[in-house]
């Protein structure tokens, strides 16, 4: 036995019912291998049951561990959506502040194109009203 590459108990597998049964008749044997050896005695009808015991273990141990890894990556995913969040509010804000400053600069456009449109019409006014009075007076 060398943990941790291997149990930290073994299995002492008597092959016949007959040895099996011989090991109680020394009073204490068992419990003292177990205690102090950390042996476990095997005949062969309880060796079968004693093995799937084990494997039960095994796959227990196996499912804790792997419960253990997908509490970890689920706390790292959860990590993750909360700095995703965080990014997509701020994204949030630089579009509203985009959106706001369209705005500004459509209404900017809106007034500058009407200006222009009024300056066009008051000079075509002025000229057409020039022409009108160069005409009056004789003057080509």
């Amino acid at each position: 036995m060398n943990p941790p590459q291997t149990t930290d108990f073994g299995i002492l597998f008597l092959p016949s019912e007959a040895l099996y049964a011989e090991l109680p008749r020394t009073p204490g044997i068992i419990e003292k291998l177990q205690r102090e050896t950390r042996v476990v005695v095997a005949g062969p009808t309880s060796l079968a049951a004693i093995l799937n015991s084990l494997q039960m273990g095994f796959r227990t141990l196996a499912v804790q561990k792997r419960s253990s890894e997908v509490w970890k990556t689920l706390g790292a995913v959860k990590n993750q959506f909360s700095i995703f969040s965080g990014l997509l509010d701020k994204v949030s804000d630089k579009l509203q502040q985009a959106s706001f400053r369209n705005s500004s600069v459509e209404r900017s456009s809106w007034t500058m194109v009407r200006s222009k449109e009024l300056l066009l019409t008051q000079t075509a006014h002025s000229t057409s009203r020039r022409t009108l009075a160069s005409r009056a007076s004789g003057y080509p």
